[in-house]
């Protein structure tokens, strides 16, 4: 530690050599203050004279070039008055060399007719003047009835091929028409040659420009005459100060043009459409300025230079005595640090002996223990005051106490190493646990650090791995044995369409002689996938790659497989989604083989078809023979007339009854064989079949004052209009003919939406159906009252049917709430979907 008297002197020297510092730091800033201060007033002088000088070099020249179009436009008008006075020969020639010897007066005074011809002028030669129809200036007065001058925009001449701005007024016959004007053509670089006449600088501006802010001529040209024609003043200072004020102005900016920063100032030319704008360059009126402030500049670095110099000696006195009271005062301040040091370091390894979540123990060569932290008490379930363990047989169960002695000590006291044991706590219990040891050699003694870790969720854990291991080798194995026994095709696919598995049955179905063959190959590749009408799905929508991307199941039932063959093999599939994490990343396929499903359906239909022919074939050939014992029953009753008994006359009514009732029967047969025949469907309003169907009911509804009701939700299906309503017909005419005498019959058709289907019902409050004659009331030929009670062939439920599932519908029958009977056609939704379609009706 220093002594009082040595850190006040160090305190001393240190303020000493500061306030030396300050001092110099002050003068230095002092000085270099009153020059920036001076500079700053002369830079803000200069700008305030540049502005000044702008202001009246745009006046001057404002006025100039407004007193120039002024004897411009006195001339014109002097030719328009002299024109329309005369009636021969124009006197512009004359007038024009009058003009000449004006100042900013046009080298030429024209004139042109109404039609754009050039009539006379001072260079113009009789009949070689040219046409200016097309000039913007000239078409402007064509189509105006003022008389005031025109300024136009600059052009291009044809007389001297230099850019010129014309100035013209119209000419008018007697009745105002138009005909003709007089104009003359201002050079351009006679204008430029006119901003000559000012100083402005090696690098400033003159631009002249219209009230639409675009250039009619620069000095200088950035490249070459006539280059800066049209340009725009777009600088947003110059806009904001246009804005404020158009007749005149003054701002700082830098040019759009060429990139230099400039004072400006504009005016407007009298009333004219123009302005003049004059800009002087910074870098001409400040290059006083920059001289003066470069001076200024060397004498505050010569100054600071030798305040500087100064100071350091001064300072170089004083931190040599500083350095040597500060080598004894950090020497001081190194012993404190490395005290507090080891104080912090002690500090900290008790706390990690208090807080370490692992068991650290420290032993010496013999195995006794030296120290160990909080957690490795509490692990052996006991504490720092009442520990009992001196040594680490105490607690060490996988090694006895020679063991120990003989083989572990010695080998961890040699290197370090990681093992796992087994520790004994106090209450006798035992605990896995890994043990991390390291050689140590402190002051000449060697020690043991080691760590114990409890490890007895890991054990655990393995267990239940190991476990969990053999329950998958178990399932993988049914699943193998699954696959290989399955008689269906069954392959995997990953989100790119690769094989990732198959079983045996779907490499033979394919034609592949195993496996292995297609593994990990494209999908395309070893299924050659086709649709129902034989075409590639590669490049068409494909139920597979749908799959993939919605993670929908699909289930395809005419499709077909190429295999390796190259004949293509029908199937039927169930093509499910892998999913992980609400996403697909594969696909299960299950298939089989339909062809000899597809051979059965062949000889089924080609079987159906001939049925159908023989029930025609043979209800056609019974009707003749039937016409013929009716038409003679019937000549047989007229024949014999009054001559007939009462029971000969009955025995002819029953014989005539049963030809017409079998009459009927043959044509409901005939019937029943055309349903499904050459009846193809189309989507169709349901509708439309019920309204058929009630036209053609007219007349019995009315003779039995039937109420009916039809829902207006009726859908729209895929369906064969002649058949549904035939189906409708036999189903509203069986509730109109199955009724209760003593009251009309009430009809309900209706329709809801459900799982993909539409269900109509037909209701009525007619006799009803027994529940037990339910199931067989849509049989052929199946009658549930006698022909005495209710007429009937026994055809009409079973034709119904048939309609039904010629549709890929179903149709059943229930109980109407204790009276009459509701028959429930369910019919396939358009694409799945059942929202109801409203149709205004009357019912």
């Amino acid at each position: 530690m220093m002594s009082p008297v040595s850190h006040t002197q160090l305190q001393a020297t240190e303020k000493g050599r500061g306030v030396i510092l300050a001092g110099a730091i002050l003068l230095v800033v002092a000085f270099s203050l009153a020059a920036w201060i001076t500079s700053a007033r002369s830079l803000e002088q200069d700008q305030r004279n540049a502005r000044i000088t702008a202001e009246n070099l745009a006046r001057v020249l404002s006025e100039s070039i407004d007193g120039s179009i002024g004897l411009i436009d006195s001339q014109l008008i002097l030719a328009v008055t002299s024109l329309q006075r005369q009636r021969g020969e124009p006197a512009i020639p004359p007038l024009a060399r009058d003009t000449q010897s004006q100042s900013m007066v046009a080298n030429s005074v024209r004139l042109a007719d109404a039609n754009g011809n050039v009539l006379a002028g001072p260079d113009v030669k009789p009949d070689k003047g040219g046409n200016i129809a097309d000039r913007d200036f000239f078409q402007a007065l064509a189509q105006s009835d003022s008389a005031e001058l025109l300024i136009g925009k600059p052009v291009f001449s044809r007389h001297t091929d230099s850019w010129v701005m014309p100035l013209a007024r119209r000419l008018s016959n007697g009745d105002g028409s138009f005909a003709g004007i007089v104009y003359q053509a201002v050079p351009l670089a006679q204008i430029s040659d006119l901003f000559q006449s000012i100083d402005i600088g090696s690098k400033g501006t003159v631009v002249l420009f219209d009230h639409e802010r675009r250039f009619v001529t620069r000095r200088p040209e950035p490249n070459g005459p006539g280059s800066s024609i049209g340009l725009k003043v777009c600088s947003p200072e110059f806009a904001a100060s246009f804005g404020q004020s158009r007749e005149k102005g003054s701002y700082q900016a830098y040019s759009t043009t060429d990139g230099i920063r400039r004072t400006y100032a504009y005016r407007e030319i009298g009333a004219r459409p123009l302005f003049i704008m004059v800009g002087l360059a910074e870098e001409d009126y400040l290059a006083d300025w920059t001289h003066w402030r470069a001076v200024i500049l060397a004498a505050v670095a010569i100054f600071t230079m030798l305040v500087a110099a100064a100071a350091l000696l001064i300072h170089q006195a004083q931190s040599r005595r500083l350095r040597t009271m500060q080598q004894l005062a950090a020497q001081s301040r190194e012993l404190q640090t490395l005290v507090a040091d080891l104080t912090r370091s002690k500090e900290r390894y008790r706390q990690i002996l208090r807080t370490a979540s692992d068991g650290i123990h420290v032993l010496d060569s013999s195995g006794r223990l030296i120290e160990a932290s909080d957690s490795f008490y509490r692990m052996l379930g006991q504490t720092a005051e009442d520990f009992t363990c001196r040594s680490v047989s105490d607690w060490e169960v996988s090694h006895s106490a020679t063991a120990l002695a003989q083989e572990l000590l010695p080998s961890l006291m040699a290197a370090p190493a990681v093992f796992e044991t087994i520790h004994r706590r106090r209450d006798g219990s035992e605990m896995n646990v890994e043990i991390n040891a390291q050689p140590v050699i402190l002051d000449g003694q060697a020690y043991i650090y080691a760590s114990s870790r409890d490890i007895t969720e890991r054990k655990t854990a393995e267990t239940r791995l190991r476990q969990v291991a053999s329950d998958l080798s178990i399932a993988s194995a049914r699943l193998r044995l699954v696959l290989d026994t399955a008689a269906e095709g069954i392959f995997g696919i990953d989100d790119e369409t690769r094989i990732t598995f198959a079983n045996q049955a779907a490499a033979s179905i394919l034609g592949w002689s195993e496996t292995g063959t297609f593994m990990t190959r494209p999908a395309t590749d070893v299924l050659g996938h086709r649709l129902a009408d034989g075409e590639s799905c590669c490049h068409r929508e494909c139920s597979i790659r749908l799959t993939l991307q919605d993670g929908q199941v699909r289930r395809i039932a005419d499709e077909y497989f190429v295999g390796s063959s190259g004949k293509p093999v029908p199937v039927e599939y169930v093509v499910s989604p892998v999913m992980v994490e609400g996403h697909p990343v594969g696909a299960v396929v299950v298939f089989h083989d339909i062809s000899e499903r597809r051979a059965l359906e062949v000889e089924l239909k080609r079987s159906n078809t001939q049925l159908e022919q023989f029930a025609y074939v043979a209800s056609h050939d019974l009707r003749q023979p039937l016409r013929m014992i009716s038409s003679y029953l019937s000549l047989l009753e007229r024949k014999l007339g009054s001559s007939l008994t009462d029971d000969e006359r009955s025995f002819l009514d029953f014989a005539v009854g049963g030809a017409r009732r079998l009459d009927a029967l043959i044509l409901g047969l005939l019937e029943y064989s055309r349903i499904g025949r050459d009846a193809p469907h189309a989507d169709m309003d349901l509708a439309t079949a019920v309204d058929d169907a009630l036209d053609n009911l007219k007349l019995l509804i009315a003779d039995t004052g039937a109420s009916i009701t039809v829902a207006p939700n009726l859908p729209r299906i895929a369906g064969n209009r002649l058949e549904l309503m035939r189906l409708f017909q036999n189903l509203i005419g069986n509730a109109l003919k199955y009724r209760f005498p003593d009251r009309p019959p009430v009809i309900a058709v209706e329709c809801r939406g459900q799982d993909h289907e539409w269900i109509i019902t037909v209701a009525d409050n007619g006799i009803g159906i027994a529940e037990e004659d339910r199931a067989r009331v849509f049989g052929i030929f199946q009658r549930l009252v006698t022909a005495n009670q209710y007429e009937g062939t026994g055809i009409g439920l079973a034709i119904c049917q048939k309609i039904v599932e010629g549709h890929a519908g179903r149709i059943w029958v229930e109980g109407n709430d204790g009276e009459g009977s509701r028959f429930m056609i369910a019919l396939p939704a358009l694409d799945g979907q059942t929202e109801c379609l409203c149709h205004d009706r009357d019912s």
